[in-house]
C-alpha cells in the first residue's frame, strides 16, 4: 500500500489486512504496530506476528551483537468487550493516568468503573475553562483537576515490561481539558446534543468497551475485598470454623456443563456469615470433570465434610441439574440441608418456594438484582475473599470470575428501563461468581432477610484522608463496617 525509505536504513511498510493476509506475508520486520486492532480478525494475528520471527532472523544474521528484540504495538478503540483489543487490554499492566487533587489529595482515575463520569464534572459551567480552571474535577470534592500533574500507574506492574497498556481517554489530553471550545463540544457529546449516542460517547471519546454495559466489580474492586488468608489456608480456614468465627457457613455449587469451548467449569464457593453480618467467601475450587456426575456429587461432598458445612446451595436450573441434587441425595446426603435455588424472574432478590407435586422446595433468585446486591457488598466488604488469586492468564484464578460479568441496561419503551447481568464469554468463565452468588443468597435467606443495600456506604464513599485512616481496620478479623 505504501513504503517509506529513510536515509538511516530503516523502512516503513505500511499494509492492511481487514478481509485476508495475504499483502503482509513475506514481509520481515522488527517492529509490528497494528491499527484499529479492534477490527483484526483474532485468526489473522498469529500469521502477521510471523514477519516479526523473519525480521528477527534477518537482523540477527546481518549484525549479531545488534540485533533488534521484535516488538508489538495495538491501537485502537475497545468498542465491546468481545474484541481482541479489549482482550488485549485485559491482560495488559492497565495503566491509568492517575491526577491526584491539589485540594484533597484524592486520587481520580479516569475510568468509566472508577471516577470518569464524576470527573467530567456538571453539564454547564459559569467559569470557561482555560489552563487554570481546566475542565477536569475531583470525584470528590469538585475541585479541578490539572492533567499535567498526573502519572501513569498499572494496575498490574509485574507486567509493564512484557506487555504494558495504557489507557488514554481524550478529557485528559491538555487539548481538550484546557480548551473551552474543545470541552464544551465534549460535553455536548456527553449530554446527547450532537446525536451521539451514550456507548459511542464511551467508546469514542472515552476509550471504554459500553457494548454490554459496565462490568459488575472491577480488579481494584476484588482486591481491596480480598483481605483474608489465602484459599490454600486449609488449616487456617477450618480453625476458624472450629472457633465459631461463623453463625452460619456452607457451600455454594455451580455445576458446570462443559460448554462448546470448555471453559464452563463446575466452581465451588465455601462461606461463612458472621454474626456483624458480614460474608466471608474464605476458600473457592474449581473442577475440570463437570460432567462425570457421581464425581462430582463425591468431591463435593468430601468438601462439605472437610469444612462441616450445614448446607450445599447449588443451581436447580434445568434437569441436568436436578439429576446432579439426587447424585447428591444418592450418596447419602440429608436433602433437607441441600438448598437448590433457580434463576428467574422475580421483584425482590430472593423468594423461598415450598415443595408442590414433583418440585422440591426452592429458592427463587432474581440474577441481575442478586449480582448487583453482590457487587455492593464487595465494594462496602460485606462481602470478603481469600487473597487474590490471580497469576497470569494461564493461572487466572478464581475471583477474576467476578470480571467477566457486566451490567447492561435496555430501554424498554411501554416497560422502562431493565437491567441484566450478562456473561462476557472472551473475558473468562463466570461460574465461582455464580457459585459465590448461590452461597450468599442461601445464607442470608437462612437467616430471615438481606440487608439494606441502599444504606450500604462503599470505600468509594470515602474521602482519600477516611481510607487511609481505616486502611489497618480492612484487614483485622474483628472489624466490622458501618451503614449511613
Amino acid at each position: 500500500m505504501l513504503q517509506r525509505a529513510l536515509k538511516n536504513g530503516s523502512n516503513l511498510i505500511f499494509t492492511f489486512a481487514f478481509h485476508d493476509c495475504t499483502r503482509v506475508r513475506g514481509i520481515s520486520a522488527n517492529l509490528l504496530k497494528y491499527d484499529e486492532y479492534q477490527d483484526l480478525d483474532p485468526a489473522f494475528e498469529p500469521i502477521i506476528n510471523q514477519t516479526l520471527a523473519a525480521g528477527y532472523m534477518k537482523s540477527l544474521a546481518i549484525n549479531p551483537d545488534k540485533a533488534s528484540q521484535p516488538g508489538i504495538m495495538r491501537f485502537g478503540t475497545p468498542l465491546t468487550f468481545e474484541n481482541g483489543l479489549e482482550q488485549s487490554w485485559s491482560r495488559s499492566s492497565q495503566a491509568e493516568w492517575i491526577i491526584p487533587c491539589r485540594s484533597c489529595k484524592y486520587e481520580n482515575v479516569p475510568s468509566m468503573s472508577q471516577d470518569l463520569d464524576k470527573m467530567l464534572g456538571p453539564k454547564t459551567r459559569k467559569v470557561p475553562v482555560s489552563p487554570e480552571t481546566p475542565g477536569l474535577v475531583c470525584a470528590k470534592c469538585g475541585h479541578y483537576l490539572y492533567t499535567r500533574e498526573g502519572r501513569w500507574v498499572h494496575l498490574f506492574p509485574e507486567r509493564q515490561h512484557h506487555h504494558g497498556g495504557y489507557h488514554i481517554p481524550q478529557c485528559i489530553m491538555t487539548f481538550h481539558c484546557e480548551n473551552d471550545a474543545a470541552w464544551t463540544k465534549l460535553q455536548q457529546y456527553r449530554f446527547n446534543q450532537n446525536i451521539m449516542s451514550v456507548a459511542k460517547f464511551y467508546n469514542e471519546i472515552c476509550g471504554e468497551s459500553y457494548d454490554h454495559g459496565q462490568k459488575l466489580v472491577s480488579v481494584t474492586d476484588l482486591k481491596h475485598a480480598a483481605v483474608l488468608p489465602p484459599r490454600s489456608a486449609i488449616k487456617t480456614h477450618i480453625q476458624n470454623i472450629m472457633a465459631g468465627r461463623y453463625i452460619d457457613h456452607g457451600l455454594g455449587v455451580d455445576w458446570g456443563g462443559g460448554g462448546q469451548d470448555g471453559t464452563s467449569k463446575t466452581a465451588i464457593a465455601v462461606a461463612g456469615l458472621r454474626a456483624d453480618g458480614i460474608v466471608e467467601v474464605f476458600t473457592g475450587f474449581r473442577s475440570n470433570t463437570p460432567n462425570d456426575y457421581n464425581l462430582e456429587a463425591s468431591r463435593t461432598l468430601d468438601i462439605c465434610n472437610q469444612f462441616q458445612a450445614k448446607f450445599i446451595a447449588v443451581d436447580f436450573n434445568g434437569p441436568a441439574n436436578a439429576l446432579r441434587r439426587s447424585k447428591l441425595m444418592d450418596h447419602g446426603y440429608p436433602a433437607n440441608k441441600i438448598a437448590p435455588i433457580a434463576y428467574t424472574v422475580i421483584k425482590s432478590i430472593a423468594k423461598p418456594v415450598g415443595a408442590h407435586k414433583d418440585m422440591p422446595g426452592h429458592l427463587q433468585v432474581n440474577k441481575a438484582r442478586s449480582f448487583l446486591f453482590l457487587a455492593q457488598l464487595i465494594r462496602s466488604l460485606r462481602l470478603r475473599f481469600f487473597a487474590y488469586d490471580f497469576l497470569s492468564s494461564e493461572e487466572p484464578g478464581l475471583l477474576n470470575d467476578f470480571t467477566a460479568l457486566a451490567e447492561e441496561k435496555l430501554e424498554v419503551k411501554s416497560v422502562g428501563d431493565i437491567h441484566r447481568v450478562i456473561h462476557v464469554a472472551t473475558a473468562g468463565p463466570d461460574d465461582f461468581a455464580h457459585a459465590v452468588n448461590y452461597a450468599v443468597c442461601a445464607l442470608f435467606s437462612r437467616h430471615g432477610s438481606f440487608p439494606d443495600a441502599g444504606s450500604i456506604m462503599t470505600i468509594g464513599d470515602l474521602s482519600a484522608d477516611q481510607q487511609k485512616a481505616i486502611e489497618p481496620a480492612l484487614r483485622d478479623k474483628d472489624f466490622a463496617w458501618f451503614t449511613a
